[in-house]
């Protein structure tokens, strides 16, 4: 939980759970929507929580929804 929700990289499968590996668990297989986790500065009290999960269309966008880069990508100046 923190300021903003975060993308992974899952594909949303509600039946996930009983398929998939227990842990670090990979959905590649969905209906077009991905996990985003965490909860965000607007959400409601339940969500803010870091095993938080919903499915969102990664083509609309959200205001308290982002990313983490890798250190290996961050670019130094």
């Amino acid at each position: 939980a923190g300021n903003v929700r975060e993308w992974t990289l899952d594909s949303y499968n509600p039946d996930g759970h009983l398929t998939l590996a227990r842990f670090d668990p990979v959905s590649t297989e969905g209906n077009g929507e991905v996990v985003v986790r965490g909860g965000g500065f607007n959400d409601f009290d339940e969500n803010l929580r870091t095993t938080a999960r919903i499915p969102l269309s990664p083509d609309d966008d959200f205001d308290d929804v982002g990313g983490e880069l890798p250190a290996q990508d961050v670019v130094t100046l």
